[in-house]
């Protein structure tokens, strides 16, 4: 994936990499710019506080999230991922409909070799 410049306030950051989950809901961080990747797996989580901001359709921040290298994967050069500061990406309440659903959200991540 090729990295690019996003635009935000006015600003321009660059793209340090992506996050997405694999085949198998594994959490992955692909950080294209700086040639590191984790395979990661969910060790602590706590509620964002009640005072964080709701994000653009209004359903409530994500949790706060500790994430360790998964056992069985191998990563380069990520062994700890801290996900702190969220904005929205919770689900919709009233959701029925199957399929794919994306729910925009920002984030703080913070990365540990």
């Amino acid at each position: 994936m090729p990295s690019g410049y996003l635009a935000q306030g006015g600003l321009h950051f660059e793209v340090l990499g992506h996050h997405y989950f694999d085949s198998a809901g594994t959490p992955t961080f692909n950080l294209t710019a700086v040639d590191k990747y984790g395979f990661m797996a969910k060790t602590a989580a706590v509620s964002a506080p009640a005072t964080a901001n709701p994000g653009p359709a209004g359903t409530g921040a994500v949790p706060w999230l500790d994430l360790n290298q998964k056992s069985g994967y191998v990563s380069k050069n990520i062994s700890q991922v801290y996900r702190v500061e969220t904005a929205g990406g919770n689900q919709y309440v009233n959701c029925s409909a199957a399929g794919v659903m994306s729910i925009q959200y920002a984030a703080e991540y913070w990365f540990y070799d």
